[in-house]
């Protein structure tokens, strides 16, 4: 599994290159207590799957350095407001507290129960990477949206070959072949229309990377 200086260049790559920045997120995300910490060098502790979920949240948090480690707490807390799934590319969607009484089975692979909040998810996620357990559709999204009265957290859950089963009848093989999406939100004002503003997105290539340094295949 990587070490810390390996989510850091992660990091850098995803802020365009940014090597003070990321240097700096990391810095007082650390100081902070949201990373595994311990020697320097070759004595560096691994990450755990909770530092690699801390890491995804640093990178879609939009903030300064200083504002950084609290924004990525607030995000990491975000219930679970939506589940969507996708059969025959139709969406269905179902609200959080729903799903383990009646959607279960619609989860991905990896997860025994829906998960509670956007680090549950995560963590759940890199768990399994860590043990060569997930696999990626080149077509998936991570991403953040912020708007007056909400922050929303998608997660696209899509299965590798969700595409295939778009364009087929995969869907009578069973429920692995589908699209799924989690939303994470604080939103509470249900009579509000909605009005999001996408502020950052990590694309299935940066998500492979940091697959590949928790140890696990890329699909």
């Amino acid at each position: 599994m990587a070490k810390l200086a390996d989510l850091q260049k992660w990091l850098e790559g995803v802020e365009g290159g940014n090597a003070p920045r990321a240097y700096s997120l990391v810095k007082l995300a650390r100081g902070a207590g949201l990373f595994t910490t311990g020697g320097r060098g070759r004595g560096a502790p691994e990450m755990t799957p909770s530092d690699f979920a801390n890491i995804v949240l640093l990178a879609l948090s939009d903030a300064t350095p200083n504002e950084a480690p609290e924004r990525v707490k607030a995000l990491g807390d975000l219930p679970l407001h939506l589940f969507a799934f996708a059969p025959e590319g139709n969406d269905i969607e179902v609200e959080g507290h729903y799903v383990d009484e009646h959607y279960r089975d619609m989860l991905p692979g990896f997860m025994a129960a829906a998960p509670k909040t956007a680090r549950d998810y995560l963590t759940a996620f890199f768990t399994a990477a860590a043990e060569g357990k997930v696999e990626l559709c080149r077509f998936t999204w991570w991403t953040l949206k912020d708007g007056v009265h909400q922050t929303t957290l998608e997660i696209e859950a899509h299965d590798p070959d969700y595409r295939g089963a778009l364009s087929g009848d995969t869907w009578a093989e069973g429920p692995g072949h589908i699209g799924r999406r989690f939303e994470f939100s604080d939103f509470k004002f249900e009579t509000v229309p909605l009005q999001k503003t996408t502020t950052a997105q990590l694309h299935s290539g940066a998500i492979e990377a940091l697959i590949r340094m928790a140890g696990g295949d890329d699909g």
